[in-house]
């Protein structure tokens, strides 16, 4: 039996988050300890404050609210995991899930971009036509903060759009060097996946260029010149339940 499937088979309990902003992922395979929960999916955008909850054969609904994330690096045949520590909360009657189509969530989209300006204003324009307000950095007020204090200040943002452009060169020790994207723009596309989840990322990807490692299971839509990324963009935020006019969408001109 290979390692992984053997964690795997571990974890017998199904949960579901609930974030603090009122956002829900079901169906989360974890394993509940009694002074902590494992869970094998690392891309959970997991945070103190949120809460977990599992439904119990009488009706009733367990709650158990997050303390500490518990992010466990993976270690040989041990693969990444959250060991979340929880205070557990009286068990309540049964929740309903809102269908994610029918929260409210925030048009507000954060667009990560590296040296390409023109790329970026046709993201940028393109997410105004469907009636997003895209949510640049640096023309936002910096009030003395440092850059991760003003992407911290943003992350209310209902979905993020990275565009990963060819703008350094880098490679392991003694390597050829490849193009890549920007670190800062790698640091801030590893933000979004944890404070919003994979479902509301989109990554856009300019040319050839290495892909983090870390990564690898994100949705990479390619950057085009015949502007099939628009599509493939408007395709991401609907399935992240954002209504979309898909006459302005493929109307779009940038």
């Amino acid at each position: 039996m290979r390692q992984d499937n053997a964690f795997d088979q571990l974890m017998t309990d199904i949960l579901t988050l609930r974030k603090r902003d009122g956002r829900s992922i079901e169906g989360i395979k974890a394993s509940l300890q009694s002074k902590a929960i494992a869970i094998q999916d690392v891309s959970l955008p997991l945070e103190v404050g949120d809460s977990l909850f599992r439904a119990l054969p009488n009706g009733s609904v367990e709650e158990f609210l997050i303390d500490d994330t518990g992010f466990q690096a993976g270690f040989g045949p041990i693969p990444s995991q959250f060991l979340v520590k929880y205070r557990k909360r009286s068990p309540t009657q049964p929740f309903a899930i809102e269908p994610t189509s029918e929260r409210k969530l925030s048009r507000r989209v954060f667009v990560v971009h590296g040296h390409d300006e023109a790329a970026k204003e046709k993201i940028a324009r393109f997410l105004e036509r469907l009636e997003f307000e895209p949510i640049i950095l640096h023309e936002q007020a910096s009030r003395g903060r440092t850059v991760i204090e003003k992407v911290e200040a943003h992350r209310d943002v209902g979905f993020a759009v990275v565009l990963l452009t060819p703008d350094d060169e880098g490679c392991e020790k003694g390597g050829t060097a490849r193009p890549r994207a920007r670190q800062n723009v790698v640091l801030e596309l590893g933000y979004f996946l944890g404070a919003l989840g994979r479902t509301h990322v989109c990554a856009l990807n300019a040319g050839e260029l290495e892909i983090p490692s870390d990564f690898h299971g994100v949705l990479y839509v390619p950057f085009d010149a015949l502007d099939g990324w628009k599509q493939a963009l408007g395709r991401e935020l609907e399935a992240a339940g954002f209504v979309i006019d898909w006459t302005k969408a493929m109307g779009a001109r940038a």
